[in-house]
Parts: structure tokens; sequence; C-alpha cells
């Protein structure tokens, strides 16, 4: 778990070096991305802490309900127009749902956002023409969520 930290951590800073190296105009997070990595750490309630890298199995073990979860698909969109979709398709024990997060979003800087559901959360995102790096902070929760996806 402490590497995970140093790691979460380790990547926010470096992003953070790297944007104030040099002057950059505001960066565009608009587009569709596909997760192949998703973290969610240091969360008041340790136990909704997740760790999950998409590779060929998909699934892991809840420890605290001892079900199999299955992710089979997870995708971001962010639009020109300010509004953003986070949504993972689940299956849990064999029964399908899709957990959906929308809102709206405010480019708020070279790479800082702020994000708006059920309340407003400041994000990060380092973007090239390949890959998004995304990490923010839970204000409620105190959870840090980290996710690595690809353009699509």
């Amino acid at each position: 778990m402490a590497r995970r930290t140093i790691a979460f951590w380790s990547i926010i800073f470096s992003a953070f070096v790297y944007s104030c190296g040099t002057d950059l105009e505001t960066q565009s997070i608009a587009g569709d991305y596909t997760v192949d990595l998703f973290q969610i750490i240091n969360c008041n309630d340790s136990t909704t802490n997740q760790f999950f890298v998409f590779d060929s199995s998909n699934c892991f073990q809840d420890t605290f309900s001892n079900r199999e979860i299955c992710i089979t698909d997870f995708v971001l969109s962010f639009t020109d127009g300010g509004t953003y979709k986070i949504e993972r398709s689940i299956t849990i024990d064999g029964q399908a749902s899709t957990i959906s997060e929308t809102g709206d979003y405010t480019n708020n800087g070279t790479n800082d956002i702020i994000l708006c559901h059920s309340q407003c959360d400041d994000a990060f995102f380092v973007r090239d023409s390949v890959n998004l790096r995304f990490s923010r902070m839970d204000s409620i929760s105190g959870c840090g969520t980290f996710i690595r996806a690809t353009v699509n």
C-alpha cells in the first residue's frame, strides 16, 4: 500500500514539475478514452481501496464481500462543451450492471480541471497524442483516484 501511495504522488509530482518547466497553453482534455489502469488509494475506509490493471483477466475477488467482480468496459469521455462521463460496465457474480458518473467540468488552468457531480473536486491531468493520466482527490471519502487511459 505504501508503494502505491508513493507511486501515486510521484506521478503527480512529476507531472507538476514537467508542467512548471515550460510555459504551456491550456491543454484540452476533450475526447474519448479507454482505461487501462484504475487505482483508488488512501480512502478513509480502507476497504474501498482498489488497484486494477486491465490485462488478460479483468476480474478480481472482492475480499470484503467474497464475490467475483469483472470489469468488462471502462471509458472516459470529455466534451468540448464542458461535460464529462465516467462509465464502468461490471459483472458481479454473473449479474451485469453499469456504474456511471456524469457531470460538468471546467478547465481551470494548464492541466487543472474542476469536476462537478454531486460536489466539485479538483483534478489534474496530463495528455499527449496517445495517453491520458488523470488524478483527483475526493473531498468526502478522502480517496485518491488515478486513471491511465488511451485515446480512442
